[in-house]
């Protein structure tokens, strides 16, 4: 994909400074209080509204960052949750999983032909970004805790092919925690 794809894609990305929804609006029923919901609502809809191809949520924890992602993505996405991921194979197959989901045609041999990869980064590099390029129903593909894979140099460079071609079937949304 060309350099200039990726380029035109970072125009359509939309920042939108996130407040605290402070944690205490959340009731020990673990539903939204009224007043938290008009902003997030107000907030969805600006976002929404400007068609962002990406979309990154960074905040320290309990700012909203999964739920905002949750609202702006219903009912339409596929998540690939960093957390917990302590191997860069485990993180790949993570990655797989997310990408091929929304595959309409080879998600399922996708998977079979992952299962004889084996340790080979190189193999799972080149069968995430062909999942990636594959036609797909058009979803948000959300990366999830991506701060995680911070200390994985390889994933980062997976997460770079993904990025430097951009889907048009797909919108990106990330949340991270920063501290």
């Amino acid at each position: 994909c060309l350099k200039s794809e990726a380029k035109e894609a970072r125009k359509g990305s939309y920042a939108v400074p996130l407040e605290s929804t402070a944690q205490h609006e959340v009731g020990g029923d673990g539903m939204m209080s009224p007043e938290a919901e008009l902003p997030r609502k107000a907030l969805v809809s600006r976002v929404l509204s400007a068609r962002p191809k990406l979309v990154v949520l960074e905040a320290p924890a309990g700012y909203g960052k999964s739920t905002l992602a949750r609202l702006l993505t219903a009912p339409n996405s596929v998540t690939c949750d960093a957390l917990g991921a302590v191997t860069l194979l485990e993180y790949h197959r993570r990655l797989l999983t997310a990408t091929a989901d929304g595959c309409l045609e080879r998600g399922g041999a996708m998977m079979r032909e992952a299962s004889e990869l084996a340790e080979d980064v190189a193999g799972w590099r080149r069968l995430i970004v062909s999942a990636w390029r594959e036609r797909c129903k058009p979803v948000w593909f959300v990366l999830e805790n991506a701060e995680q894979i911070a200390s994985f140099l390889e994933a980062q460079r997976t997460l770079a092919g993904l990025f430097e071609c951009p889907h048009p079937d797909r919108q990106i949304g990330r949340a991270s925690c920063r501290e």
